[in-house]
């Protein structure tokens, strides 16, 4: 191997530790390693960062391992800031896999450093900092929506279970009139004829007489309190996705640009465009072509072919989602272009 580094560092990480190995030399000759073990906790990190500014070394490597290399590449990545910053390459296990044989964490780490220093490492695409902000909470907005449809699915199952045939008569029994009638039920536990008057709303008040059969019973103590308690849990939740979706915003007002010119692609709304912000950045340079941005974000179906026969392939929809990433693309590259 040919190396290209006098001095990088790979990094064998795991929850409690990590095995630092720094090689140093000139190219063409045998270099000197190191090796030193830290503690991942953040004095033990902060450790890592001085013994490293101390060797002047600027190129790191480390495995993706599961969500232990955050907290380090978090701590690693402000080095060197006010000099062009550190060059921090993060990779998939699966490319870098040594030969069987005596693994060990120094030696993991020396085979780390050795395919850095020859410049053998393909590095992950790590957004900057504050996209991965903007991604944390989009992220948890995806969460939160998602429990929101197990509570309305637990809401509707007690409605059942009570013999209140709600959702056979409307569409949404978490619209308007559908949340009024069941927040009627945990008051006080039944709904008369005149309430079903005075709460239902719109297109469903022409459904009233179908209500009036589907709501014809009355909850029991126990029920009315096991439902409350539901609806609670329902609305709290609905809060917690506003306010989440307002910190979305907050942090997206610097992508305005950016979110506009990807609203222009049919289907993307601005809470979408603002998602695929959070998870590609608007430099897409990582990506050479939009093929590779479609495989990255796993829009583009693997080859698996046997005896000439593909499985599970569908090049239609690779060509569809293809054209719009290259939409998308033009349009981020359009915005950095204009803001540079």
């Amino acid at each position: 191997m040919k190396d290209l580094l006098e001095v990088c560092c790979g990094l064998d990480v795991h929850k409690d530790n990590v095995v630092a190995c720094l090689l140093t030399g000139q190219l063409g000759s045998d270099p000197v390693d190191e090796i030193l073990e830290f503690s991942t906790l953040l004095s033990g990190l902060d450790k890592l960062k001085s013994w490293l500014i101390e060797n002047n070394c600027r190129d790191i490597a480390m495995e993706s391992t599961g969500v232990y290399w955050f907290q380090i590449y978090n701590v690693l990545e402000s080095m060197f800031a006010d000099e062009g910053g550190v060059n921090i390459t993060v990779t998939n296990p699966h490319h870098m896999k040594n030969v069987p044989g005596k693994k060990t964490d120094p030696n993991d780490a020396r085979w780390i450093a050795k395919l850095l220093r020859a410049g053998l490492l393909d590095p992950s695409y790590i957004p900057p900092r504050n996209v991965r902000e903007l991604r944390d909470w989009t992220r948890y907005r995806k969460t939160l929506v998602a429990e929101m449809t197990g509570h309305k699915n637990r809401i509707e199952k007690q409605l059942q279970l009570c013999g209140f045939k709600l959702s056979t008569f409307l569409s949404d029994i978490f619209g308007m009139s559908g949340m009024a009638i069941i927040k009627r039920l945990c008051t006080v536990g039944y709904v008369l004829v005149a309430d079903l008057d005075l709460i239902v709303q719109g297109t469903a008040k022409k459904k009233i007489p179908e209500l009036r059969q589907a709501l014809n019973g009355k909850l029991s103590v126990h029920e009315r309190e096991f439902l409350s308690m539901l609806v609670r849990i329902y609305e709290q939740n609905l809060v917690e996705i506003e306010r989440v979706e307002a910190k979305i915003m907050e942090c997206a007002q610097k992508y305005d640009a950016a979110v506009t010119l990807l609203e222009t692609i049919p289907g993307i709304s601005n809470l979408s465009a603002v998602s695929i912000i959070s998870e590609v950045g608007t430099n897409l340079s990582m990506f050479p072509t939009a093929g590779h941005l479609c495989s990255w974000v796993g829009l583009s179906p693997g080859n698996n072919e046997s005896a000439k026969k593909e499985i599970n392939s569908d090049y239609a929809g690779e060509q569809l989602f293809e054209k719009r990433v290259v939409s998308m693309c033009m349009g981020i590259k359009s915005v950095e272009e204009e803001l540079s």
